[in-house]
């Protein structure tokens, strides 16, 4: 940058309207001159990491001790474009605009600095230099100023990772099931603590449907909780067989005709041959959402087919749907044999 000076050029950084000159830098031909940053009388700039909107300094470049020539400030003329990088940025911080000119002397502009969600907090030494198009000597030392990153406050509690049970699993009565969970945050963890320690063995004593949870708090006193369910059955239960589909799958049927529930039951890995009885109940259940109601209505087999013993653990029961159930759909459930299995269905005329 050329310049024709009665005095010494200066860039300014400017925000909050204060003033504070640091190390000099060179300009152009054997010209000296001052960088000042102006934040908050400290010489720092500070962002937030993943804050979108940055800190903003203004700059120019005027000239001392006195305008002239009515040129708002200046007593300098430039004669070609100067540019200004810096040092030492972190990872992850930009500016905005990236490519800093200024082609006019006392006219005001502004940079961004913006620092990613990933960027490490601390206090960043950043060097200003400026350069122009132009020949001659310049002083390498450039001036400095502090960016200082900060992270977001942590207003969340620790996040939580519950490995066994897992959510919905399905165990044997008694089976030895260890449990399997931890806790993480970024602030440190004070508390992490579920029904029994990590690795120590779960709940499966008794046949229902029981839960697993977690809670725990960081060290800013922040609380998390997060529960998986699980249930624990009698015998092993494969499924229902054709034709009828186990959940997720929606059966379809004409209301009023009899529909054969087949399953087998085993009791580690031996049939099951002594099943005495069960039953069978049904609630509404929303075609499209899957909400099931409040409304059990116990369900009888076709005639007096009832419960049949196939033999080696097999099992039938027909039952016989009501022609009521047209245009609706249920969940079915069976009871009775150590968990309580579903099948869902819509009913067509």
């Amino acid at each position: 940058m050329r310049t024709k000076l009665r005095g010494k050029a200066t860039l300014l950084f400017v925000t909050l309207g204060l003033l504070l000159a640091v190390p000099a830098v060179a300009l152009a031909d054997n010209v000296v001159n001052d960088v000042a940053v102006d934040t908050n009388g400290d010489k720092i700039v500070t962002v937030q990491a993943g804050d979108t909107t940055g800190a903003s300094v203004g700059y120019q470049i005027i000239a001392l001790p006195a305008p002239v020539d009515g040129q708002n400030g200046c007593n300098a003329s430039v004669s070609s474009p100067a540019k200004v990088t810096f040092t030492g940025l972190p990872s992850g911080v930009t500016t905005t605009p990236s490519d800093l000119t200024f082609t006019a002397c006392g006219v005001k502009q502004s940079v961004t600095f913006k620092a990613g969600a990933a960027t490490t907090a601390g206090d960043y030494p950043i060097g200003v230099n400026v350069a122009d198009s132009g020949t001659g000597t310049y002083n390498t030392t450039p001036a400095t100023f502090t960016l200082r990153v900060t992270q977001p406050a942590d207003t969340t509690g620790p996040a939580i990772t519950i490995t066994t049970p897992p959510d919905n699993a399905t165990y044997l009565v008694n089976e030895e099931v260890l449990a399997d969970y931890a806790c993480s945050d970024p602030s440190g963890v004070e508390t992490c603590a579920g029904p029994v320690a990590d690795g120590a063995a779960i709940n499966t004593g008794s046949v229902e449907s029981k839960s697993f949870t977690v809670n725990a708090e960081d060290t800013l006193g922040n609380p998390s909780t997060l529960t998986h369910n699980y249930t624990v059955r009698r015998y092993d239960f494969a499924g229902f067989s054709s034709p009828v589909d186990n959940p997720t799958v929606l059966n379809t049927a004409k209301a009023g005709q009899a529909i054969p529930l087949k399953w087998r039951l085993t009791d580690n890995g031996s049939p099951v041959t002594d099943l005495a009885g069960v039953t069978v109940t049904a609630v509404t259940r929303n075609c499209t959402t899957g909400v099931e109601g409040t409304d059990a209505i116990e369900q009888y087999a076709a005639g007096s087919s009832g419960l049949q013993n196939l033999g080696d653990g097999y099992y039938q029961f027909n039952w016989k749907s009501p022609t009521s159930f047209a245009n609706s759909c249920k969940t079915l459930t069976v009871n009775g044999i150590g968990v309580q299995q579903q099948a869902y269905f819509q009913f067509k005329k």
